[in-house]
């Protein structure tokens, strides 16, 4: 399984979503996660699950760890973060923190 995950770095160049592989069935949608992002270790918020992915296997890293066991944030919580960064111009990492 792949999960997509918003980092919580607040720069503009990184306001994407990042594919991360992961076997563990407690991450859901608006889990907090642990991720590798570059040379560091950082956390993250998963706003999507897919069964397949565009890129090799090889090429994505694993979901180190989940934070809670129960999601951190609900799907109307994650609607409202898709709001305020379309209508105040915020990144989706500082639209989360928000929350």
């Amino acid at each position: 399984m792949f999960a997509d995950v918003i980092v919580d770095i607040t720069n503009e160049e990184v306001d994407k979503l990042f594919e991360y592989s992961f076997s563990d069935c407690r991450i859901q949608v608006g889990s907090r996660v642990v991720v590798p992002f570059g040379n560091k270790v950082i956390e993250g918020i998963v706003i999507g699950l897919k069964e397949n992915s565009v890129y090799p296997p090889e090429k994505i890293k694993p979901i180190l760890r989940v934070l809670e066991q129960k999601p951190a944030l609900t799907k109307e919580t994650l609607d409202l973060m898709n709001y305020v960064c379309k209508t105040c111009y915020v990144t989706r990492a500082g639209a989360l923190r928000l929350f």
